[in-house]
């Protein structure tokens, strides 16, 4: 359902001038100088420009009928949403200080700005994070005695070495992607963390510094399995258990020997803002008081990096190092990676959030008229509705979603009771006050004072680095973005809000059907939904058995630059999903929103070309409408396949009836499918609850299918391993 209303006239100044200039040589031939410096021209321009400005007048019109009609519906247009983002402060490059960055301090990309959520200390150190991940050198049994004996006297029980080598959790260059870290997969499950001082000589004095402050390490995880639940608005919500541990080097002299000389380490006392295994956040670790802050200085060369030592630096580094800190999971992992893994993209120290958002905190508006439905405009045009507050002489006036239902203004309102004085402000920075009847009138001559925040919408997602200035803020410290921004979406527009009058008066913008929650779903802004899938009854650990009150949501984003041809929500995605739904959905229901379960399958194909047909030509076609077919999404070039259906079974038959109307294709000659476990197919592959195939493996040549060797994960090893550092062969 939509309103068509055209302008009253689609003339500009250009096509006036056209058309003037086009006249003069049927009314007045004797003219002849069209230049701007002839003063006819310069007339018609003045004319040009007054009619121009009139018709912008009078096409004004039609956009405020649209408004009004909106209004009679009770449909307003949406604010812009807010950009969020990770902002790290540097203090290494100034005088050597601790700061105090208070919250909601400015910073800026330029001409857009963010504002900082918390208070934070920015202490005059760097972090270095890195992981002991398994070394893929192999070892002669000549190397493996000589590591042996090497490490005899610190664990003479050691059955083998297990070498690793030193990851760095680096930012990458040119905006690549970043390469992330999984403690599950590192040796002694954890990140280990070096606080660096500015330079050797400055070790102590950074160390008697920031000993007892509070250290706010920034985090954005890597999430491959994500999901998110919705309980009933009466479940009650125990408190998150605490998701990670920090520990640091604990004061005293390492045990001499012939004792064991293993370190140990103290725990500090944490705070977690956001859930930073699954979303971006920031962890607030209290650091020992600065006589504790230590390292071992008994530490002899052969011990560095082996055991439970943090893993070895480069010399310069080393001597920079204030002290460790030990980060591992509180509670045991489910595997690594996925939605329980413990996996960081990025980690870096000084860090809070920030929103794309400006302040206006005193803007004078327009004095009062005494009129009714009196109007006023912002400064600012993308104006967050909910953070407007209106002052009138001093009194606040309280913000309503609807004057028609405020009492007039003879009403004698009270504390307990509705009051009068209300306005209403719509997302581009107009404020209605009421008429009397609906709401009070600002007295005449009374002022008015407004503060409000506004945002750029849109405009607030940007690159790694795009924030490089803050104001208010102590010389010598700079500012950053580590990572990209996200969230940000324009204010909705006219068209966008005629788009969903059906769906607005047909469920009141509530989840009560599947086609309410479908549409509901799909409006979600910020993120590109690729696909929707809502299963009522579905819980997805119950998979066939019908549970009441329970919704499952499955979404899948149009676009995942990890794996193009399986895309999976991560958690920022599906926060903005869950954000959105919240408000709208029933107390009642439980709401599970999640990406698909893929199901990794091969396949192989024989064929015959056509007559004069090339074989590479007709082997990419197969392989292109063999992905189209089992595609989560719907594809551009292969509308008619759509995407592959939930709960529906892989079918070699299908498969093949699908690529024998390839043109260019005279037979298929087989079609071997195999599953998961890497055995061969017999019949179809049963798929059920949120199982989507994915193609990992695809063979297609002529004659016979080829077959496809898949191997068994290796078996994990039973005897006692001693971590030790690899040294390379060369220097």
């Amino acid at each position: 359902m939509s309103l068509e209303m055209p302008s009253i006239d689609d003339l500009d100044y250009e096509t006036l001038m056209a058309e003037a200039k086009a006249r003069i040589a049927v009314h007045n031939p004797d003219w002849n100088n069209w230049n701007d410096a002839d003063p006819g021209i310069t007339l018609l321009q003045l004319f040009a420009f007054m009619t121009d400005s009139l018709l912008y007048r009078a096409n004004l019109v039609p956009e405020r009928n649209r408004r009004a009609f909106l209004r009679l519906l009770g449909l307003r247009q949406r604010s812009p949403v807010p950009a969020e983002g990770l902002v790290a402060f540097d203090a290494t490059k100034g005088p050597l200080a601790a700061h105090v960055v208070p919250g909601r301090a400015e910073v800026r990309a330029g001409n857009v700005p963010f504002l900082t959520d918390r208070a934070i200390d920015v202490l005059p150190v760097s972090a270095l994070a890195c992981a002991k991940v398994p070394s893929t050198a192999e070892l002669g049994d000549s190397a493996r005695s000589a590591y042996l004996s090497m490490y005899a006297d610190l664990d003479p029980d050691a059955d083998d070495v297990q070498l690793y080598d030193t990851r760095r959790l680096d930012v990458p260059a040119g905006g690549a992607r970043y390469r992330p870290i999984r403690i599950a997969e590192s040796v002694d499950r954890s990140l280990w963390v070096a606080l660096l001082a500015p330079r050797p000589t400055l070790v102590q004095a950074v160390r008697d510094l920031i000993g007892g402050k509070v250290l706010s390490i920034g985090i954005v995880p890597d999430v491959v399995d994500a999901s998110r639940v919705m309980a009933p608005a009466s479940v009650l919500r125990a408190s998150p258990a605490p998701r990670l541990v920090v520990t640091t080097p604990a004061p005293g002299p390492l045990p001499v020997d012939p004792e064991p000389r293993i370190p140990t380490y103290r725990e500090l006392d944490t705070s977690e803002h956001g859930d930073v295994l699954v979303e971006p956040g920031v962890l607030d670790v209290t650091l020992p008081p600065p006589d504790e802050l230590v390292l071992w200085d008994d530490l002899e060369g052969s011990e560095e990096g082996f055991g439970d030592f943090p893993p070895p630096l480069e010399p310069g580094e080393r001597a920079r190092v204030v002290t460790w800190l030990r980060i591992t999971r509180a509670l045991p992992s489910s595997g690594p990676g996925g939605a329980l893994g413990a996996s960081f993209s990025w980690l870096g120290v000084n860090a809070t959030t920030m929103r794309q958002i400006g302040r206006v905190a005193e803007e004078r508006l327009p004095d009062g008229t005494g009129e009714s439905d009196q109007r006023v405009h912002l400064g600012q045009r993308s104006v967050l509705a909910e953070s407007v507050r209106i002052r009138v002489d001093g009194v606040e006036w309280q913000r309503v979603d609807d004057l028609r239902s405020a009492p007039a203004e003879t009403h004698a309102g009270t504390v307990a009771d509705r009051s009068p004085h209300v306005f209403f402000c719509d997302s581009d920075g107009t404020v209605r006050f009421g008429d009397g009847l609906r709401g009070a009138r600002p007295p005449r001559g009374a002022r008015i004072r407004a503060e409000y925040a506004w945002s750029e919408g849109a405009a607030g997602v940007l690159p790694a680095g795009g924030v490089r200035t803050a104001l208010g803020l102590p010389p010598g410290l700079q500012v950053t973005n580590p990572v990209a921004t996200w969230g940000g979406q324009d204010a909705e527009s006219i068209e966008d809000a005629e788009a969903r009058m059906s769906e607005e008066i047909h469920h009141r913008d509530r989840l009560v059907t599947r086609q309410d929650m479908l549409e509901i779903v799909r409006r979600t802004p910020g993120v590109d939904l690729g696909r929707v899938e809502i299963l009522p009854l579905l819980h997805p650990l119950l998979v066939g058995v019908e549970s009441p009150g329970v919704v499952t949501v499955m979404v899948i984003p149009r676009f995942d630059p990890a794996q193009p041809d399986a895309p999976r929500p991560d958690q920022m995605f599906l926060d903005q999903v869950c954000s959105h739904l919240e408000p709208r959905r029933l107390v009642t229901t439980e709401l599970h929103v999640l990406g698909p379960q893929y199901v990794e399958i091969v396949l192989s194909i024989g064929f015959d070309p056509a007559p004069g047909r090339d074989v590479p030509d007709v082997r990419e076609r197969i392989k292109a409408r063999v992905r189209a077919l089992l595609s989560p999404v719907d594809t551009v070039a292969d509308d008619d396949l759509g995407a592959w259906p939930l709960a529906k079974a892989v079918d070699p038959l299908e498969i093949l009836t699908v690529v024998a109307r390839v043109d260019g294709v005279a037979r298929i000659n087989g079609v071997r499918l195999t599953g998961p476990d890497g055995v061969t197919v017999v019949g179809s592959l049963p798929l059920g609850g949120l199982q989507l195939p994915r193609l990992v493996g695809l063979a297609v040549q002529p004659g016979d299918a080829p077959t496809i060797a898949t191997g068994a994960d290796s078996a994990p090893p039973t005897t006692r391993l001693l971590p030790v550092p690899a040294i390379p062969e060369e220097c």
